[in-house]
Order: structure tokens, then C-alpha cells, then sequence
């Protein structure tokens, strides 16, 4: 912090306690560092938002065409605009929710015109891109 004197540590304190608090409710304090596999929830900003959305609301399948799955639809719609907005890609690009970023690797391999192209891959990648390999060699691309 010393390096970064206008970095306010007293609102991360405060972001800490309100929506993190339980990170120091246990017999040993904590520090959470995974995030590359998965985030810890905020208690108010989503934890909080979310039970209220789902107290209110009846959500149902969003594939069918009945009132409840209609109103989870909506919901799904306004998500993918607010990732692509976020991302100033709205009308450019198409927003597609997976599973994990291992099934997300997965669509792309599944899916991507490697034909005649090359696939260039980092001397260390994750397990499932390094499984695009296979698809691009099925496909006739270089692989580097």
C-alpha cells in the first residue's frame, strides 16, 4: 500500500467486511487467492440480490414458452446484453453461456474453422486448450 498511497485500504476494508465478513468469523482469519476456479460471493451485492430475485419471482426453464420460463429468458437476454456492453461488443459478438471454461474450450474446438489455418498455443496452457490440438489437427491445421 505504501507504493500506492492514493489506493484507499480503508474501503477494501470496509468491502471486506460488508460483503466478505465470513472470511473472519472463523477461528483462524483468512485470505482467498482461488480465482481462477471460482470466486467467492458477495453477501449483499449478490448473495442478498439474488434471494430477493428469487422470493419475488417464479422462474422457469428458459427453453420453454410458458409465463415463468418467458421471465427467466428475459433474464438470461439481459445478462448476455450486459456482459456485451460491458465488453463494448454488443451487435458485434454473440455471447454464449457455458458450464466452465473447459466446456467453453470445448464449443470453440467443436466449432471453430480450423481449415487451413494454424492453431499457435502457448508453451503453457491450460489442460483444455491444449486439447484444441486435436481438434485443429482433425480439421488440417498447423499445430505450434
Amino acid at each position: 500500500l505504501r507504493a500506492y498511497p492514493a489506493y484507499d485500504a480503508a474501503k477494501i476494508d470496509a468491502l471486506r467486511k460488508k460483503e466478505y465478513g465470513r472470511l473472519d468469523q472463523s477461528s483462524a482469519p483468512s485470505v482467498y487467492l482461488d480465482y481462477t476456479g471460482g470466486s467467492l460471493y458477495a453477501e449483499h451485492a449478490q448473495l442478498e440480490a439474488f434471494t430477493d430475485l428469487l422470493k419475488a419471482s417464479v422462474l422457469g426453464n428458459p427453453h420453454s414458452i410458458n409465463p415463468t420460463s418467458q421471465a427467466s429468458d428475459a433474464l438470461v437476454e439481459a445478462a448476455r446484453e450486459a456482459v456485451a456492453e460491458h465488453f463494448h461488443a454488443a451487435g458485434e459478438y454473440e455471447v454464449i453461456f457455458s458450464q466452465n471454461a473447459s466446456n467453453a474450450v470445448k464449443l470453440v474446438g467443436e466449432n471453430y474453422p480450423f481449415h487451413g489455418g494454424a492453431l499457435l498455443l502457448l508453451s503453457d496452457n491450460h489442460n483444455s486448450v491444449n486439447g484444441l490440438r486435436e481438434y485443429a489437427k482433425l480439421a488440417g491445421a498447423a499445430v505450434r
